[in-house]
């Protein structure tokens, strides 16, 4: 918030915009208003996992079951999810499901309780709450063969992509701009074509089922490709370690995960 970035010597947000007047965390305050004109060091640390909360060896997919539809689908925002839930809807989509976090619903308007389940405020239930039901998300990734998902409209990186290759779980989705085209097919199954509008997606998850010896060397290629670049605690390190060159002098172009 505002006010804990007034009194913060580094300011960290993952989205760029995060970091300007436009974003609501700043609207009508600015960034130096809020508190940027104090901050020592601010960047950007897109969205990333910790992987102590999954298993070390994730099971191979012919263990697997499922081409799993995670995240919420509301209005436009995300386009692909929700072809993805049309067609598992339809029975068209192989072995497709909805994922539904206990306490919430994702494919309704918005993201409203439907268990009766309270996830709101701060008390020890509620804390409980929110680790047990984050504990069975993880779980069905770590069990799934597929993960379907999409970048949304924005068409960038969510934590869902790091999760899920922690898990072990492919990811087949659109390619997100802030991942890099060249990674495209080496770490996760893109999906072509205008987002929303894709044909051939049934096609392209029975494929894969067929193909499991495939699906397990990319299993495995996203997977040490995300210990190595996608944990919280190899993203903060390499946002210090930038962090100590620029100040020592260093004002080349900052390095990129190879993809």
């Amino acid at each position: 918030s505002a006010a804990q970035a007034a009194c913060s010597d580094v300011l960290v947000a993952p989205y760029l915009r995060d970091l300007w007047d436009s974003s609501p965390t700043w609207s009508g305050l600015g960034w130096a208003a809020a508190g940027g004109a104090g901050t020592k060091l601010v960047g950007v640390v897109s969205h990333c996992a910790s992987s102590s909360r999954l298993p070390p060896s994730p099971l191979p997919p012919a263990n697997r079951s499922g081409a799993v539809l995670f995240g919420a689908v509301v209005g436009d925002v995300y386009p692909l999810r929700r072809r993805w839930l049309q067609l598992i809807r339809a029975g068209r989509l192989p072995g497709g499901s909805i994922y539904e976090h206990p306490g919430w619903s994702t494919t309704g308007a918005g993201v409203a309780a439907a268990s009766g389940l309270d996830f709101e405020g701060s008390d020890s239930s509620v804390v409980l709450g929110r680790y047990a039901q984050y504990a069975m998300y993880l779980g069905r990734m770590a069990s799934a063969r597929l993960c379907l998902m999409d970048s949304s409209y924005r068409g960038l990186w969510f934590r869902k992509f790091s999760e899920a290759m922690l898990a072990g779980c492919v990811v087949v989705s659109d390619t997100p701009l802030d991942f890099g085209a060249s990674g495209r097919g080496r770490y996760f199954i893109p999906v072509d074509g205008p987002i929303g509008r894709v044909r051939g997606l049934p096609a392209l998850i029975a494929y894969w089922y067929q193909n499991l010896e495939a699906l397990q060397r990319l299993q495995r290629r996203a997977r040490r490709f995300a210990l190595r670049h996608l944990t919280c605690e190899a993203k903060v390190a390499r946002f210090l370690d930038l962090a100590a060159r620029f100040r020592a002098g260093d004002r080349g172009i900052a390095e990129t995960p190879a993809m």
